[in-house]
């Protein structure tokens, strides 16, 4: 499918660049560039991706921010993380959803019992309380009190403090959000975690793996 996928790649008021599917899942895509044309993206800038299928007229935009760039011969790779990418498989048309199907990282659902996360948005050091929703090595989704909404916000830095059962301490990783959504009467926020601004990041995310793996329920034979 990914092979009658046209993308395109700019920054804001830039003339869009083409570039070719190396790899992409619901919440990214490795895109390769060839030519002269080849894209000065750095990390940390925010690009505006178009995705047209070829039996499609109307272009799905993507804002993203690119997260690495690697330069392999005999074109550079770059990895482009979607902002807001809940709301993305909301516009897909039918056609597209199964590009974006896949998850990179799979995620878990919390305990029954709720677990409490901690934010602390930053700067400003408000510590808003919640509790996990669901969480793979790579982030995790947070149920809010409605009452924070206007404390949080897509694209901000904040910190998350939890406990998992398969660990006696506490995990501290940064994190930014890249979601926002209320549903049941409580605020749904998506973090994805940042690895630049958390010390000891492998280590914990390591700890996290492990309860993922834990806890995954193995697939039926029948499968």
């Amino acid at each position: 499918m990914s092979q009658t996928l046209h993308v395109t790649a700019a920054r804001l008021g830039e003339t869009p660049v083409s570039g070719r599917i190396a790899t992409i899942d619901a919440e990214s895509a490795s895109l390769r560039f060839e030519g002269e044309e080849t894209p000065t993206f750095s990390c940390g800038e925010l690009v505006r991706l178009d995705f047209v299928h070829a039996e499609s007229s109307q272009p799905l935009c993507i804002h993203s921010v690119v997260r690495s760039r690697s330069e392999v011969a005999p074109a550079p790779v770059i990895d482009f993380e979607f902002l807001d990418w809940m709301s993305v498989r909301e516009q897909l048309p039918p056609d597209l959803l199964p590009v974006f199907s896949n998850r990179r990282n799979p995620r878990v659902p919390g305990p029954q019992t709720d677990l409490s996360v901690l934010l602390v948005t930053v700067p400003g050091r408000n510590k808003i309380p919640g509790a996990l929703k669901d969480i793979s090595s790579d982030g995790l989704g947070v149920w809010l009190d409605p009452a924070f909404e206007t404390a949080v916000h897509l694209n901000q830095s904040v910190t998350v403090q939890f406990r998992l059962p398969t660990y006696p301490y506490d995990l501290l990783l940064g994190a930014v959000i890249r979601h926002c959504q209320e549903a049941d009467g409580r605020l749904i926020v998506g973090l994805a975690f940042d690895p630049d601004n958390t010390v000891e990041y492998t280590e914990q995310q390591n700890i996290i793996t492990h309860y993922i793996q834990q806890t995954a329920v193995p697939p039926s034979p029948d499968c």
